[in-house]
């Protein structure tokens, strides 16, 4: 049987979470604010009841910008990785975004860029490494709308 999507609880996606992408750092690290809100969605992929992917959409305007979902937390198993997994897992965000409305936000590693990129995203500002990010490499800000393009925002001039 191949990999199943699946919807999961924050639990879940917490030890593949913490394990990909903060490796040597306390399972509480792996914890976002949001994780628990009510409009947060968490995907999986599962494979023989293990779990070998996860991604988490969560209900966060970015500052400065009219994105209204924040795309965290994406791992997939360093074993699985190049197996398209990770793009089934974008995919499943991306639905939700556009039935909810609004645009995603990412912060990425820009060793990962490529991978949003082909997946609709767009780098906005410059690689950066901050307080939040720490030793975990240099990251850069990408946002995603349904139809590909940002829209004007409210305070443009026409």
């Amino acid at each position: 049987m191949g990999a199943e999507f699946i919807l999961v609880d924050s639990e879940v996606v917490r030890p593949l979470r913490g394990e990909v992408l903060r490796p040597g750092q306390e399972l509480s690290e792996s914890i976002y604010p949001q994780d628990d809100d009510p409009s947060t969605t968490h995907f999986a992929m599962k494979e023989d009841e293990e779990i070998i992917g996860v991604v988490s959409l969560l209900p966060e305007i970015r500052s400065g910008g009219m994105e209204r979902w924040r795309v965290r937390g994406m791992a997939v198993r360093p074993d699985r990785q190049r197996e398209g997994l990770g793009s089934i897992l974008m995919r499943g965000v991306q639905a939700i975004a556009q039935k909810r409305g609004g645009g995603m936000w990412m912060n990425v590693r820009t060793t990962a860029e490529s991978f949003y990129s082909g997946h609709g995203c767009q780098v906005e500002g410059e690689p950066f490494e901050g307080d939040l990010i720490g030793s975990l490499g240099s990251h850069i800000l990408m946002v995603w709308w349904p139809d590909g393009e940002k829209p004007a925002s409210p305070d443009a001039e026409s």
